[in-house]
């Protein structure tokens, strides 16, 4: 269940990124955990953190445009979904659908499938 901060984050990325906040959300409904979140700072600059097992995905914005999606590479830089997922998983296509994110996510996380 998100908290309050964290539906306001999600309610202003939907304006923003519907596609990001959808994902955000369906990672919060699977079991995710927000691992941190900050905003809104100077410049509009809001970030939240989703983490499980050892997988983090960052969904950030700044002065009102969305970041994208992100996630941590095993020295913790983030680098954004498509370049991720196209080093592990050539095949994909990024804007795939949402199960087959969650599906690769999944697999980073090292979470058995539910």
């Amino acid at each position: 269940m998100s908290s309050p901060e964290t539906t306001d984050f999600l309610d202003r990325l939907s304006s923003r990124d519907p596609a990001s906040a959808r994902l955000a959300r369906e990672l919060l409904d699977a079991g995710w955990a927000v691992r941190d979140l900050f905003g809104p700072e100077q410049m509009d600059v809001w970030q939240l953190l989703l983490h499980r097992g050892t997988c983090t995905v960052r969904f950030g914005m700044e002065r009102g445009y969305s970041d994208g999606v992100h996630v941590a590479d095993s020295t913790g830089a983030y680098r954004p979904l498509a370049a991720a997922m196209s080093v592990t998983d050539p095949g994909i296509r990024v804007p795939a659908d949402a199960t087959a994110v969650i599906d690769w996510l999944k697999r980073q996380a090292g979470a058995s499938e539910s």
